[in-house]
């Protein structure tokens, strides 16, 4: 469910949304675009699940991740300046990869990657001053971290392969809004 109050606590308005044949959905990631539309992503029982909704607690769209080889599972989210939407989300194949999936501001899925070819979980994604993408995965044979970096258009850059388990990823930026 979803709770929208007022500054003084007030309910303004609430929303219980389950995607049809999802017997359940559960939240992993929440994040606003420009307009104060709200993006949520989680996994349901049909793969994982994204959900657009207006400030006033509309549904403006709704897509589930999955294919013919892998099933999606929970996710992360980040937002750019243009309000295209990036999921990181857990995949379960032959064994746990991480797909890298860009929607537009309406939900019409731009392109779609597999990072790595090794058993890792999404912890966070997030975007650099250029527009790029960070993926912080954790890596459960070396129980260590692996950042890969992608373009805005899906290219593969780098990955940086860590011995540590990092919790999180951050950039140094004074343009960067708070929440994003």
């Amino acid at each position: 469910m979803l709770i929208k109050y007022d500054p003084v606590g007030n309910e303004i308005w609430h929303l219980s949304y389950n995607p049809t044949g999802n017997e359940y959905c559960t939240l992993s990631d929440m994040k606003t675009d420009e307009s104060g539309n709200i993006i949520l992503t989680g996994s349901g029982d049909n793969g994982t699940v994204t959900i657009k909704v207006n400030p006033i607690g509309s549904v403006l769209w709704s897509n589930t991740w999955t294919d013919e080889f892998y099933w999606g599972l929970e996710g992360s989210l980040a937002v750019d300046s243009l309000d295209n939407i990036y999921l990181a989300s857990n995949i379960y194949g032959s064994f746990d990869q991480v797909a890298l999936t860009k929607f537009d501001s309406n939900g019409q899925k731009l392109w779609s990657t597999i990072c790595g070819n090794e058993t890792i979980k999404v912890k966070k994604i997030i975007i650099d001053n250029d527009q790029n993408l960070l993926v912080l995965c954790h890596k459960f044979d070396a129980n260590g971290s692996l950042i890969f970096k992608y373009s805005k258009s899906g290219d593969f850059l780098w990955s940086a392969n860590n011995i540590q388990n990092y919790s999180d990823i951050a950039i140094r930026s004074e343009e960067r809004r708070v929440g994003k």
